[in-house]
């Protein structure tokens, strides 16, 4: 039984919702699939309309998968075992408002905030060495550090709402989380991996870990028809503590 396992990971923004060019966003699944063969991936907005490409792609490269809404998470089957999954709902979408809450009173603050938002968790076992964790995979609030600025505390409770839904005590969560700070779970003992901008200058798509018997090296990025750019690394899993 091997101490250290490491395989490929991939994290994207297809941007599938708003690419109107159906070839544009198959070519962009391609690279993200083919990033992740032998390894796992996570990627958010999957147009609904590519979800049977996605798949019979991901089945080509050997990728099982696991789709929630336009998130998704790809893994090589014969390195990990995906035992359980579960969706939580960490923000209401909507005319809610910067309090959270739609209500029919007259002058209450419903602004819209976008769709309702989730996060995908998958507890997961590394074959080879037995080791369990767990992969997370959402997309969080868009201009949250923007001229919308009133949204923040919102991201902030949903950020909340998806901390508490972390079982295992080794773990990664992948995503775009629309912020312009790396994100910080409250109540996990948490790393924030150094990545490079993805979307204009900012740090959008991101990488989180936490347990001493995870890592992620040679983070990267490089540029796809997205309007993203994708994240590249190798995450490491150790039998023992990590060195």
């Amino acid at each position: 039984m091997p101490d250290l396992v490491q395989m490929p990971l991939a994290v994207h923004n297809l941007h599938g919702g708003a690419e109107k060019n159906k070839d544009r966003r198959e070519r962009i699944i391609d690279r993200f699939l083919n990033a992740s063969h032998q390894g796992i991936g996570g990627c958010n907005e999957l147009n609904r309309h590519d979800r049977k490409y996605f798949k019979s792609k991901a089945g080509k490269l050997g990728l099982r998968y696991k789709i929630q809404d336009n998130n998704a998470a790809v893994w090589d089957s014969k390195l990990i075992k995906v035992n359980k999954t579960r969706v939580r709902k960490i923000m209401s979408g909507g005319y809610v408002g910067a309090d959270g809450v739609a209500t029919a009173r007259v002058g209450d603050d419903d602004r819209r905030v976008g769709p309702n938002r989730y996060a995908l968790y998958l507890t997961c076992t590394v074959r080879a060495n037995n080791l369990d964790f767990e992969l997370v995979i959402t997309h969080l609030m868009a201009k949250s550090f923007t001229q919308h600025r009133w949204r923040i505390p919102l991201l902030r409770k949903s950020v909340k709402k998806l901390s508490a839904g972390i079982k295992s005590k080794n773990g990664l969560l992948v995503g775009d989380m629309n912020s312009k700070e790396y994100i910080d779970l409250p109540d996990v003992l948490d790393v924030a991996e150094k990545t490079p901008p993805t979307h204009g200058n900012r740090r959008y798509d991101q990488i989180i870990r936490w347990g001493p018997q995870i890592d992620v090296v040679k983070v990267h990025d490089t540029s796809t028809a997205s309007d993203h750019d994708m994240l590249l690394g190798i995450v490491k899993f150790y039998k023992g503590i990590r060195r």
